[in-house]
């Protein structure tokens, strides 16, 4: 008798750990399901995107595939069945034949129908072609200044920066220490950059503004020591209608900077938000008013921003909440058909994905680029036919297009770091490779 009791507890204890929920059991109904923002099949609630399921229809076959060439079932913006263009493949000509194009590798319809490449075409993107070699320095950030681009290139042997036009090469300023990132300053005809010098002393950095002039090619440097004592890195920089604008991560504010005070002054915001590090700055015209607006990276990347009046920089407050990743680098677009529709596109440094948002309605912020992994860094920049940054994790330049309405590759390159547009080319330095690129845009 005793030889039973072991087995028949062993059941018993399977038994209970085998407790069957009546509910899996049961049908969904179309009730449960639509809470979730799906329909029911049989015993499951599925997407209502998804082809495999017959998409938002009342079935749950899949939706099948009209046979032309090249094409797959797939969801209309109804969430009706339909057919698409398989990956990779594109109906140029708006026939019944199918998607005859492979967007892949055409130079005439290189990633979408009708872009044409100056080159050839590999894999959707454009292969760069190559506006001046920088050897031995590596060339950073970019700027349109009145119609010009210019750029700084930095050598890690000498510890120097130059300031060089991207047309000719031509050197407009040289030992400007450690500079990444520029800003036009059309009023004053001025280019601002942020600097540092490595010192003997404490805190080992000199900071400074430098101002190049490109007309008659005059400097002027500012040094900037307080009240910013801790900080080698300033991450962004931005001209107003008086005072330029820069950040620093590292004693995590946002500075005042007035080179027409005699004498120069320098003073901070005094930040709200001063657990995050304030990154990139971008100018907004909206609403008949001029907004520096910046990114930080606490509680997953807060958009800040203050108010340019008349030269006088004021407030600071949460402009957008929080977002996915750190927004180091912003960038406005500006309707040119309607001034008054103005987006704001920021890039995430921590994910490399990319969002956008109109301009004070932060609750319809979405997510333009999907995360591509960790970036180190990505530059973005605006003109009317679109947005444009690049990724240096995947080696990427890409564009918002304003008139296909979604993200798509332009080229790519060894470790794109800055990007400027000329309104026709889309401009970008590689600090691998050594070169200033560009390539044609998507219209």
């Amino acid at each position: 008798m005793t030889t039973l009791r072991l087995p028949l507890a062993i059941a018993l204890l399977s038994l209970a750990a085998c407790v069957v929920k009546t509910d899996e059991l049961k049908p969904k109904t179309d009730a449960e399901c639509a809470a979730l923002g799906e329909k029911a099949c049989g015993y499951k609630c599925v997407a209502v995107d998804d082809p495999a399921s017959g998409c938002g229809e009342d079935r749950c076959t899949p939706c099948p595939a009209n046979g032309l060439p090249h094409m797959v079932a797939a969801c209309d913006t109804s969430d009706a069945c339909g057919n698409a263009c398989a990956a990779g493949w594109g109906d140029c000509n708006g026939g019944n034949d199918g998607c005859e194009i492979s967007l892949l590798d055409d130079p005439l319809n290189c990633g979408a129908c009708g872009r044409t490449c100056p080159g050839s075409c590999s894999l959707g993107a454009c292969a760069p072609l190559v506006q001046l070699y920088t050897t031995g320095f590596e060339p950073r950030g970019m700027v349109n200044h009145r119609g010009n681009l210019y750029f700084v290139q930095w050598s890690s042997d000498v510890y120097q920066q130059a300031l060089r036009r991207a047309g000719d090469g031509a050197h407009l300023a040289e030992q400007l220490g450690d500079v990444r990132w520029l800003a036009s300053d059309p009023i004053s005809d001025r280019i601002w950059m942020t600097a540092s010098w490595p010192t003997g002393g404490s805190p080992g950095f000199e900071l400074g503004i430098v101002g190049i002039d490109p007309g008659p090619l005059n400097g002027y440097w500012f040094p900037v020591l307080e009240p910013i004592a801790s900080s080698e890195y300033l991450d962004g920089i931005a001209a107003t209608s008086g005072p330029v604008l820069f950040t620093s991560s590292q004693d995590r504010n946002l500075f005042v900077f007035d080179p027409w005070a005699a004498p120069p002054t320098t003073t901070n915001i005094g930040l709200l938000a001063t657990s995050g590090q304030p990154k990139g700055i971008a100018h907004v015209s909206a609403l008949s008013r001029s907004f520096y607006v910046f990114g930080y990276s606490d509680f997953g990347g807060t958009i800040s921003m203050v108010e340019d009046v008349a030269g006088v920089i004021s407030g600071e407050g949460v402009a957008a909440g929080f977002f996915v990743g750190t927004p180091s680098r912003l960038t406005a677009w500006v309707d040119p058909y309607n001034p008054a529709n103005v987006h704001l596109f920021w890039a995430s440094e921590d994910d490399g994905s990319v969002w956008e948002s109109p301009f004070g309605d932060w609750s319809k912020a979405r997510q333009i680029a999907p995360p591509t992994g960790p970036t180190s860094l990505m530059d973005i920049t605006a003109d009317d036919d679109g947005v444009y940054w690049t990724n240096r994790s995947t080696g990427l330049v890409r564009m918002w297009s304003v008139r296909w309405g979604t993200a798509v590759t332009l080229a790519r390159s060894t470790s794109p770091f800055g990007t400027a547009s000329d309104g026709s080319r889309i401009y970008w330095s590689d600090d691998v490779d050594q070169a200033i690129y560009w390539t044609t845009k998507y219209y």
